[in-house]
């Protein structure tokens, strides 16, 4: 028995397989984004396999820089829960936040190997410039 289907009946079904897959793709990055969170300082520390030795200086280098980083976004009025910034505030901010990461890289480098430097850069997601 040959099946056969109408031209409006098969548009109506690959329409609806569009949006279905289309909803499907939407909530699970929904998903996604609402689990994904900042890796916290204990958890780069056992990533990066760090000795006894470099673990607690290396834990108060990163809560260091985190300090100063929130120190420096409320000296220019931002607050981070209250979404992203401005353009203009992040253009404002941008040699602050510049300096204050080559100071933790600078900082890092005596602590970590050039193999564990290389492996946190990995780690570290990189955003496209606006």
């Amino acid at each position: 028995m040959i099946f056969y289907m109408s031209r409006r009946l098969r548009q109506s079904l690959i329409a609806g397989t569009a949006m279905l897959s289309a909803l499907v793709l939407v909530s699970a990055e929904s998903l996604a984004q609402q689990q994904a969170r900042p890796m916290q300082v204990a958890d780069i520390a056992a990533e990066l396999n760090l000795t006894a030795e470099q673990t607690p200086v290396f834990t108060e280098i990163m809560e260091s820089h985190i300090a100063e980083t929130k120190a420096l976004l409320t000296k220019h009025g931002v607050d981070p829960s209250q979404g992203r910034p401005s353009r203009q505030t992040m253009r404002a901010l941008r040699g602050e936040m510049q300096q204050n990461r080559e100071e933790l890289v600078l900082e890092l480098a005596t602590v970590l190997t050039p193999e564990q430097i290389q492996q946190l850069k990995a780690m570290t997601p990189q955003r496209p410039r606006r």
